[in-house]
């Protein structure tokens, strides 16, 4: 099971890094916005955020992501539910950007959590968050402004 976090958690980490130029950018300070949740073993999405048109069978579903002094929380709305896990970074941001954290969760077992840039063919660009759970992938996307390094 560790083997196949660290695996998933290396290959995002190569997919991420080839997507853009961009330096490191704060993930404390970003407004992230749940795009999909994948299962790991079928590769299935299960739930997409709002607007996210690609997955006609897949749930809407609307979470947020705040990363913040060692705490990442995942806030669901509509549910009215909060999860709150810890994590530590052990990959510091590359040359383009790209990072990767441990994260624990209350029930002890363990997840892979990585940040990006993307950058589109018309240019635009966005950060992404991967949340590895051993079960499924978490994508989350937030907005970047001209200005952010």
């Amino acid at each position: 099971m560790k083997k196949s976090i660290w695996g998933a958690a290396a290959c995002l980490l190569l997919v991420l890094s080839g997507c853009s130029n961009r330096e490191a950018f704060p993930v404390e300070a970003l407004d992230w916005q749940l795009c999909t949740v994948q299962e790991q073993e079928t590769g299935e999405v299960l739930f997409a955020g709002p607007g996210e048109d690609g997955w006609p069978e897949a749930k809407e579903k609307a979470l947020s992501c705040v990363m913040e002094a060692g705490e990442i929380t995942l806030t669901d709305e509509a549910e009215r539910k909060n999860w709150r896990e810890t994590y530590r970074q052990i990959h510091a941001p590359d040359h383009q950007g790209t990072a990767v954290y441990e994260v624990a969760f209350e029930d002890d077992g363990e997840g892979l959590l990585t940040t990006g840039v993307t950058r589109y063919q018309n240019g635009e660009e966005e950060a992404s968050l991967l949340l590895d759970t051993g079960d499924y992938v978490l994508r989350f996307s937030a907005p970047l402004s001209n200005e952010s390094p």
